[in-house]
């Protein structure tokens, strides 16, 4: 039976302790991105978020996620990124009511989160959608999602 899932600020240890349960498939889109070090990537990512959050359910790390702000001229533009491991899908709910709950703080910050998601994530793009992004056509196997 599934524990209750919470929110809290990444604590160092849970990238390693996310990479340890994610899909073989996860850990392979990370390298394909040339990052071949999943953990190395998460906790960079974490460090460039100006909000970063972790799911967690007892001590064990569903999803880590930030904004990281874009580096172009356009200061109200952020990147929102996510990794997840399976154990996420014991938490649908959870998971849907947090992101639309939280995503109004998030657009007040930026008010246009951009970035790629690929293709054959389509969980995810359903998910996005539903939270209102629009998902732009494929390219090179990715998809363009922004929202604002």
């Amino acid at each position: 039976m599934a524990g209750s899932a919470r929110i809290v600020w990444p604590e160092l240890w849970h990238p390693a302790a996310l990479v340890a349960r994610m899909t073989p498939r996860d850990l392979a889109a990370f390298a394909a991105l040339g990052c071949p070090d999943a953990e190395a990537a998460i906790r960079t990512g974490v460090r460039a978020s100006t909000y970063a959050w972790s799911a967690m359910e007892d001590d064990e790390p569903l999803c880590i996620g930030g904004i990281i702000p874009s580096s172009t001229m356009l200061g109200d533009t952020a990147l929102p990124w996510m990794v997840s491991q399976p154990g996420l899908g014991r938490h649908k709910r959870f998971f849907l009511r947090e992101s639309r709950a939280r995503l109004p703080d998030l657009r007040r910050q930026f008010p246009i989160l951009a970035n790629v998601i690929a293709c054959d994530y389509p969980k995810s793009l359903r998910w996005l959608a539903w939270l209102g992004f629009e998902i732009g056509d494929e390219a090179a196997g990715v998809r363009l999602v922004r929202l604002g």
